[in-house]
């Protein structure tokens, strides 16, 4: 046979193989169909998987199928989709609606920040799909879940993103008995979700990461619950004693419409005084609501920036009553403390919680988290605290302050005085608390300078600085007095003559005698002090006395141990004042112009009135 003859074969059988085997699909896919459309139900089941915006295309099959469609997607996440939602005219939307009377979810996918797209478009297939339930006289609810999703669309597509600014207006209230879920919602969302809604059955409310609302929105929104387990939305402390209040407390031996409450995430507790005020309220809020030992979850966040005070242990507390009332073990409670704390306000051991007995372990526990973290360390001194008797600490806050892990952040240490207090001139400086001396030897490791901003403080300054690794050390005048030459001596001795200290510097001191400054005779007992400065030394009123009186204070500072470079400022001098000081320093230094080793030198002080000098002296 010839090859063309074979080759005509071979096409002609292949041809009959593909005839027969379209037959045959043909044939199953009918057969497919028959079983589809005689079993009753099975098409419209098919049918309610498919999107919305397709199937609302097939006029002959939509009446018959939308009765049985239970998932509505309303999404920005497709193009075409997109261009549809944003496009329908509501009239339509509603009349859709209304046929979907099995409707069970609804999830509307908004593009991310986008809270408002297509937000009326969703109410309307809510509010419909209750409409299209009370015409066909059906009873209860259909819909269980709502969900809005965030999504993230390229910017190109972000450009054909309409439908942003939906009308605003008043709706009325449904009811939506079968309700269990709303999740996913926004900032924006409340002032669009005018309705009431009615949602006995509602047991989870979720908002995005970022959102929330008022403590008395959300109030107004799950006030119809009667079946809360879950609520996921970061509040203050003041919107969470806000968020329960228009839930009806529970009669007198009945379970409450809290019965159930398993979750919240989460409470943000800031520094407020007023924030352990609202959490003894929400603790009251839940309670008399059938809320006792039933949260299996309490997410709590404490702000940056907090300090361990007398304010924040009474936060604390009233967390820890919360939990201990509220949760069914202190393990449902997860607190995330902040990466860095401000300070440590050691007067808080004084605090009268420490009086009522020991503290309990999330308390204690708590706390010297915190301290661990703090960067600074401070002593108030307040014009409310400062008559109080130190002397006697509770032996809670001995308990305590021994336990109290190493402050190991903190850099520095301060003794100041509350920025809003005036305190009397006359006042004297507050004996050492007793409490510092049952704290760690070495409490604050990290600690190298220690500021004490008033003459008030220097006792309390120095047992602090006996408990650090101090280098540097600084007196102020903050409340405008000069600090006595014996009151920063006795501060340094306590510290320790062990101590090796790269600079002390005084702001405005003056002398215990009236010679001048008389510190080194007791350099002894005093630290290492490599580098001195006063800025301001406070001169007699006698002119014919003042050269002396400059040149003593001068000469006994260098007496001071290790004292390598000092400098001395003299201010509101009058000319004369200046001259006799000057004349002294003068006939008082060598040719060389060294004073008992040191090079000595002075200047005229700038930017006073009256003038002054700056007197330094320097050695290698």
């Amino acid at each position: 046979m010839s090859t063309d003859a074979e080759d005509g074969l071979q096409t002609s059988g292949s041809a009959s193989s593909s005839s027969e085997a379209a037959q045959l699909r043909a044939e199953r896919e009918r057969c497919l169909i028959t079983q589809i459309t005689d079993t009753p139900g099975l098409l419209g089941c098919i049918m309610a998987f498919l999107p919305l915006r397709l199937l609302v295309h097939i006029s002959h099959t939509w009446e018959h199928v939308a009765p049985s469609h239970t998932h509505l997607t309303i999404s920005a996440a497709d193009k075409a989709e997109r261009s549809f939602w944003q496009r329908v005219p509501i009239d339509l939307v509603s009349q859709w609606a209304r046929c979907l009377t099995q409707l069970t979810s609804i999830v509307l996918r908004q593009p991310v920040d986008v809270c408002r797209w297509c937000f009326d478009v969703f109410l309307a297939f809510v509010e419909g799909h209750v409409e299209g339930r009370q015409a066909a006289n059906l009873q209860g609810g259909a819909l269980q879940t709502v969900t809005i999703d965030a999504i993230q669309l390229t910017q190109r597509d972000m450009r054909t993103v309409t439908r942003t600014a939906p009308a605003i207006y008043t709706r009325p209230s449904i009811s939506l008995p079968s309700l269990t879920a709303v999740s996913g919602l926004a900032d924006y969302h409340f002032e669009l979700w005018h309705p009431v809604w009615d949602m006995p059955s509602l047991e989870h409310v979720e908002f995005q990461d970022g959102h929330s609302w008022s403590g008395l929105a959300l109030a107004g929104f799950i006030s119809s619950s009667r079946s809360l387990r879950c609520v996921t939305v970061w509040l203050s402390a003041l919107g969470w004693s806000e968020v329960f209040r228009d839930l009806p407390t529970a009669a007198a031996g009945q379970p409450g419409p809290l019965r159930r409450l398993e979750s919240i995430r989460g409470i943000m507790v800031g520094h407020s005084h007023h924030d352990g005020q609202y959490l003894d309220e929400l603790k009251a809020s839940l309670l008399s609501r059938g809320c006792l030992l039933s949260l299996a979850h309490l997410d709590v966040r404490l702000k940056e920036g907090l300090v361990v005070d007398s304010t924040t242990l009474s936060i604390i507390h009233s967390l820890d009553t919360l939990i201990t009332t509220c949760c069914v073990s202190p393990d449902a409670v997860t607190v995330t403390l902040p990466s860095s704390v401000t300070s440590v306000d050691l007067t808080f051991f004084y605090c009268p919680l420490l009086s009522a007995g020991p503290l309990s372990p999330f308390v204690k526990s708590t706390l010297t988290q915190l301290a661990s973290r703090a960067t600074e360390v401070d002593w108030v001194i307040t014009e409310d605290n400062i008559g109080d008797d130190f002397s006697s600490p509770s032996e809670a806050a001995k308990a305590l302050a021994a336990d109290l892990p190493l402050v190991a952040k903190a850099t520095s240490v301060r003794v100041r005085v509350g920025g809003t207090d005036e305190l009397a001139v006359d006042a004297e400086p507050i004996d050492p608390p007793a409490i510092l001396q049952h704290l760690k030897p070495d409490a604050f490791p990290q600690a190298r300078q220690l500021t004490v901003d008033s003459r008030l403080g220097c006792r309390v300054g120095g047992v602090l600085g006996s408990k650090m690794p101090v280098r540097s050390v600084s007196v102020g005048d903050a409340d405008g007095m000069f600090v006595d030459e014996g009151e920063v001596c006795e501060m340094l001795q306590s510290m320790g003559a062990e101590k090796q200290l790269a600079e002390v510097r005084v702001e405005a001191i003056f002398a215990s005698s009236a010679e001048g400054l008389s510190w080194g005779e007791r350099a002894g007992d005093m630290p290492l002090i490599e580098n001195l400065v006063i800025d301001n030394a406070k001169l007699p009123n006698d002119t014919d006395e003042i050269g002396e009186y400059v040149y003593t204070s001068i000469e006994s500072s260098l007496q001071l141990r290790g004292v390598k470079r000092l400098r001395v400022g003299l201010s509101d001098m009058s000319s004369e004042d200046r001259a006799a000081v000057e004349e002294v320093l003068t006939e008082r230094q060598c040719t060389d112009g060294v004073v008992d080793g040191y090079r000595l030198n002075w200047w005229r002080r700038t930017g006073e009135a009256e003038g002054g000098l700056i007197v330094a002296a320097e050695r290698d």
